[in-house]
């Protein structure tokens, strides 16, 4: 049984971090719960503490860590990828675990440095002032996937490997998600947005053709080079060069787009007349 004093507490605080992304029959926070327990039954018995012991914790401190453990176990919970319907991560838990990490952060053992992270990262991610910024990373992370998906079946065909064209199915799902998501649409104009839309560019070109056709693609790199442009007008509007080299693309792609339409529907009107003049010849054969 560990002793109740500090390094006693950050020893069952390092358990209790161990078991969050793990399967437990039992609250990961029942250590921490036994603990405060021992803890008030000393404290209400044994007040005075021996000059020759370790510091005992606080009251206050165990009671921090007691809300810490809590937070935890509700990552735990709604992060469990086996559960039908997990409990969402409030914002309190969320500042608990981030100002938990901040406090035990040199306490931290290096086997939870990396769970340590990730329950940061996931706390952040739920916070409206870090919010935007996850969202959008998250978002730039995908695109270089599609793209580095990309790079890998272009090697496997250099190298006569079997490859198949997983980056379309990729790209397409980037793009339904980017497209219907009201929170980014949402966000102001910065680098990490001007950033994704660069991005977005290049995936543009990895789209299925049976999903979209060469139209369809050129008026999606116009709307594209249109959020460009506005995005540098309002990151720097004395860059002039750069945001006119958008308005350009944006027209250029626009230009294009009616080009390939008018294109197809001429070649359809002169297949219509072939066909109708084949007809005419075989009737009157």
């Amino acid at each position: 049984m560990d002793s109740l004093d500090v390094s006693g507490l950050y020893q069952v605080i390092n358990r209790t971090m161990e078991k969050v992304d793990k399967h437990t029959g039992e609250p990961i926070n029942k250590e921490m719960q036994l603990y405060k327990e021992r803890y008030a039954y000393l404290i209400s018995h044994y007040p005075q503490q021996s000059l020759f012991d370790e510091r005992r914790p606080l009251i206050e401190e165990v009671a921090f860590a007691m809300d810490f453990c809590d937070a935890l176990y509700a990552y735990h919970l709604a992060t469990d990828v086996d559960a039908k319907d997990p409990p969402p991560l409030s914002e309190y838990n969320c500042r608990i675990l981030l100002k938990g990490m901040e406090t035990y952060r040199e306490h931290i053992s290096a086997a939870n440095s990396a769970q340590s992270e990730i329950i940061e990262a996931g706390a952040r991610r739920n916070l409206p002032e870090f919010r935007e910024q996850y969202l959008m990373e998250e978002y730039r992370k995908e695109a270089l996937f599609v793209l580095e998906q990309r790079k890998r079946y272009q090697k496997a065909k250099r190298n006569k490997q079997a490859a198949t064209k997983d980056y379309e199915r990729y790209a397409l799902h980037f793009f339904k998600n980017i497209t219907n998501d009201a929170e980014i649409k949402g966000i102001a104009p910065c680098p990490a947005k001007l950033e994704l839309y660069t991005l977005a560019l290049n995936v543009v070109d990895l789209l299925p053709q049976d999903k979209y056709n060469r139209s369809d693609k050129f008026i999606l790199k116009s709307r594209l080079w249109h959020c460009v442009a506005k995005s540098l007008l309002a990151i720097d509007g004395t860059n002039k060069t750069e945001i006119e080299k958008a308005h350009n693309e944006a027209r250029r792609f626009e230009r294009a787009a009616k080009n390939t339409l008018a294109h197809a529907s001429n070649y359809e009107v002169a297949s219509a007349i072939r066909r109708k003049k084949q007809q005419d010849e075989w009737n009157n054969h």
